[in-house]
């Protein structure tokens, strides 16, 4: 009995498939039912600072800090004016006029030093060879003169003349200049003198 009743059911199931219309099979869209993700979208977002205080001018605001560096050395002083004992006849006529001017004016005796012989002499040629008197020659002042000799000097004083043709005639005519004989009796404590082609020239140093 159970065997013919599955018969029947089966049967029945066989013959309303067969009678049955037929089902149109629909193709399934994969997009559909996998959608593409969406794309991503990156947003970027600008924020404003406002700054107090000066605004910006163009040129790099920085600053600078210097690297330590170690002390320079002191300088080694200059040496110190040497009397000369080498200088021509000339010269220490002159030496013995201007200390003379200023004994009678009650100030100590100047000497000569070498370097300031060499400055004065070197003065003398220029100014002759330029056919002109002047202070400033090709070495600078006076007291460009002196630093580059290394002086260390607090005062400095120069005579300069042109056509005397003696000692006598050179350190009268300054004597009786007032500028040049303040110089002559200044406070000054070495000498150096120069003289080329009747161009004299009278140096004074004070250290």
């Amino acid at each position: 009995m159970v065997k013919f009743t599955s018969s029947l059911v089966l049967g029945a199931l066989l013959g309303a498939l067969a009678s049955a219309q037929p089902v149109a099979l629909q193709a399934r869209n994969y997009e559909l039912v996998n959608p593409a993700p969406a794309p991503v979208v990156t947003v970027t977002k600008t924020v404003t600072v406002t700054v107090a205080g000066p605004q910006p001018t163009g040129k790099p605001d920085y600053v600078a800090v210097p690297v330590p560096q170690p002390p320079a050395p002191a300088p080694a002083p200059a040496p110190a004016p040497q009397p000369e004992r080498q200088y021509g006849a000339w010269q220490q006529e002159m030496l013995n006029a201007v200390n003379a001017i200023r004994r009678s004016a009650g100030k100590a005796p100047v000497k000569i030093d070498s370097r300031l012989q060499s400055i004065a002499q070197a003065h003398s040629q220029e100014q002759n060879a330029r056919n002109l008197m002047t202070h400033q020659d090709s070495h600078g002042s006076l007291g460009q003169r002196y630093n580059a000799a290394g002086f260390n000097w607090r005062g400095a004083a120069e005579n300069i003349a042109w056509n005397q043709k003696s000692v006598a005639d050179v350190v009268r005519t300054w004597k009786n200049s007032p500028g040049h004989y303040a110089n002559m009796v200044g406070n000054y404590n070495w000498v150096g003198f120069g003289e080329q082609e009747r161009y004299w020239t009278q140096n004074f140093l004070l250290v």
